[in-house]
């Protein structure tokens, strides 16, 4: 849900990708030629521990399976 809300969110996933395709040393690059004006590394992270938090929550029961037996 890219550019939904708040724009740190956006920026979260975009230095993922640079850091993962490109290196860490592109992320100021980024930054430069984007444009960003300001922007806010602990908003930044706070939005990088939303996102660790939730993408490791697996539910110990498919939700197929609880819905078949009951």
């Amino acid at each position: 849900m890219a550019g939904v809300s708040d724009r740190h969110r956006d920026f979260m996933s975009i230095e993922l990708t640079i850091k993962r395709n490109c290196g860490e040393e592109w992320i100021p690059e980024f930054y430069e030629v984007y444009g960003a004006g300001e922007v806010d590394p602990e908003r930044i992270r706070f939005f990088w521990l939303l996102d660790r938090f939730f993408s490791r929550y697996e539910p110990s029961t498919p939700a197929t399976a609880r819905s078949e037996s009951t």
